[in-house]
């Protein structure tokens, strides 16, 4: 673990993935407002960097997290602003078939259902 957070600091795209996890334990230790700061923080980072796919993933959890703190409204909103970018992203895919495979894996579907 010292070493992905060492690699957080000087990578931002590593930290993305960093405080992604760092949100995973702090929800699970109780500290949601902790889990979503580290979250926010993950969002702008990947959108600075332009980072669609790195950015509906936050997004998604985000969702998740407000969902599990009865703050539907919340929820329904980081939802929809992630299904948005999986949306954009299946519409640069050319192909149908892997078009309607991206769109239908469990973490995409779980997005749209939410959104």
């Amino acid at each position: 673990m010292r070493d992905f957070a060492e690699r957080a600091q000087t990578n931002e795209r590593n930290r993305i993935a960093y405080l992604r996890s760092l949100a995973i334990v702090g929800e699970w230790d109780g500290y949601t407002e902790r889990a979503t700061a580290h979250l926010r923080e993950a969002e702008e980072i990947a959108e600075k960097l332009g980072l669609p796919g790195e950015l509906w993933r936050v997004r998604a959890a985000l969702g998740g997290l407000s969902e599990r703190r009865g703050k539907t409204g919340e929820a329904r909103a980081a939802f929809s602003r992630a299904a948005q970018i999986l949306r954009l992203l299946a519409e640069k895919i050319g192909d149908e078939e892997i078009r309607e495979g991206f769109l239908s894996a469990p973490q995409a579907r779980r997005v749209l259902e939410r959104s």
